[in-house]
């Protein structure tokens, strides 16, 4: 393990070095507070108080949906800052004593978002992400090594390219638990810590950067690696670190789970990192594809398509096959708006004008009300965009991808019945969950292929997961 050990919030800020200078929406003047995760994940604030203190706050109506803004900020004795935002008030205890001074209150609040930064105003020369989730599958090609001396130096090393930290703690370790990448410039190692060697985090990684990337580069790095890995990498928050390795600043947030579901996923990756060795990882394999994902991030909205596709993996049968669906025409939207307006049209311009024309002088000629008239002329507006069927042809023809009888009967049958509350009878049930299978075995392909990331899939559809070529549909062994 790294002797930068783990996100350290909780040891940064704390009552004997931090006091809190505004409360915001809690019971103040504050005496004492502890930060730390609960179970969920959930950044929780518990502060004690005097019996007499009291809150400014102005609670919103029972019922109101609204983003939390409120904040709670401390100051430390050494010069640094931070900040609670996004504070929620949750629970308030209050211990009655004899004298109204011993009595106590103690508030436990959410908090979104925890910001720290040091007294120095330099920008940091490395920064770590700290993940929950990371896959502990795969076997890395890359080598963590700590050695003890008077300090202990932590090497990450790849071909040609090794970051050093250098501090002072205890232990030694060798392990091969990371990979290298460069992305636009940017060096970075992306790694695993062993399983259940951090307290209350189950699958614990990092991804530690040469430098102080922004957020958008980050997240975008964080999506694409998900995507490319087959787990959704749990954004914990971030430190930043000096030339020497002294603690810059650091950011927490409560982290997207997908309601919990995040953790229970099985790792399936969309297209094999090693096409010789099962769970094996090549550098130049992982970077082509996290690469192509970054590139095409903006052009194809990738961040809300692979928000979509991640709640499909997590959704429960009987509708996981919609969130697949709007992945997919999300995709297709993405492309047509790339080739323009024309491109969803069934005639073209001059055509369509000429045979509107006509339809319209046709259409004078019958007896109709004038709110019937507005109501064909506005479906006629419409009568020359292409329907689903043919643009998800058109979409698939310029990838280069075909889908077979398998993919077509769950892209007809499976998420129609979702959407509208199709009835799903018992022998109907492996069916189902076979479809959704085939769903997102052609989500994967199409990210991949519009992204240009992978010639081959995994196919979770056919029993062994063979390795296939993208353009490839999967087998057709469903009954009909």
């Amino acid at each position: 393990m790294t002797p930068t050990k783990w996100e350290n919030f909780s040891a940064v800020i704390q009552s004997n070095t931090h006091s809190v200078v505004d409360w915001g929406p809690l019971h103040g003047p504050i005496k004492s507070f502890v930060i730390k995760r609960d179970a969920d994940l959930r950044l929780v604030l518990e502060t004690t108080s005097d019996g007499t203190s009291a809150s400014t706050a102005i609670p919103p109506p029972a019922g109101t949906v609204r983003e939390s803004t409120d904040k709670v900020t401390f100051a430390s004795q050494y010069g640094g800052t931070a900040t609670a935002l996004g504070v929620t008030q949750r629970l308030l205890n209050t211990s009655y004593k004899s004298t109204e001074a011993a009595t106590q209150k103690v508030e436990t609040a959410f908090v979104s978002t925890l910001i720290w930064a040091s007294t120095r105003s330099v920008e940091s020369a490395y920064t770590i992400d700290w993940l929950e989730n990371f896959p502990d599958i795969y076997h890395w090609p890359h080598v963590m090594d700590s050695k003890d001396t008077e300090t202990k130096l932590t090497k990450f090393t790849a071909d040609g390219f090794e970051i050093t930290i250098n501090v002072s703690t205890e232990g030694g370790s060798f392990d091969r638990s990371c990979v290298h990448l460069c992305i636009e410039g940017m060096e970075i190692f992306v790694g695993k810590f062993p399983k259940n060697s951090i307290s209350d985090i189950e699958m614990p990684g990092y991804i530690l950067y040469k430098g102080s990337p922004e957020a958008l580069f980050r997240e975008k790095l964080r999506n694409a690696l998900s995507f490319a890995l087959g787990k959704y990498l749990v954004y914990l928050g971030h430190s930043g670190f000096t030339e020497q390795w002294e603690l810059n600043c650091i950011e927490a947030v409560s982290p997207a789970t997908l309601g919990g579901a995040a953790t229970k996923l099985t790792t399936m990756p969309a297209a094999p990192l090693d096409l010789k060795y099962e769970w094996w990882i090549t550098p130049g394999v992982l970077q082509r594809l996290v690469r192509s994902i970054f590139d095409q991030y903006e052009r194809f909205h990738l961040r809300s398509v692979l928000w979509g596709y991640w709640h499909g993996c997590a959704a429960p049968v009987h509708i996981a096959a919609v969130h697949f669906a709007a992945t997919v025409e999300g995709l297709q939207n993405s492309f047509f708006e790339i080739e323009g307006p024309a491109s969803k049209n069934l005639l073209d311009k001059e055509s369509w004008k000429q045979l509107q024309k006509r339809l319209l002088a046709e259409f004078e000629k019958i007896e109709a009300t004038a709110e019937l008239k507005s109501i064909f002329q506005n479906k006629l507006g419409a009568l020359n965009t292409a329907p689903q069927s043919v643009l998800m042809e058109r979409f698939l023809e310029n990838l280069g991808i075909e889908m077979g009888a398998v993919e077509k009967r769950a892209w007809r049958n499976g998420r129609n019945r979702a959407a509208h509350g199709g009835v799903i009878e018992a022998h109907e049930f492996i069916t189902v969950i076979r479809e959704n299978k085939a769903l997102q075995v052609l989500v994967n392909r199409l990210i991949l292929a519009v992204c240009k990331g992978a010639d081959h899939y995994h196919d979770y559809y056919t029993l062994g997961h063979p390795i296939s070529p993208l353009m490839n549909p999967v087998f057709d062994d469903l009954i009909a």
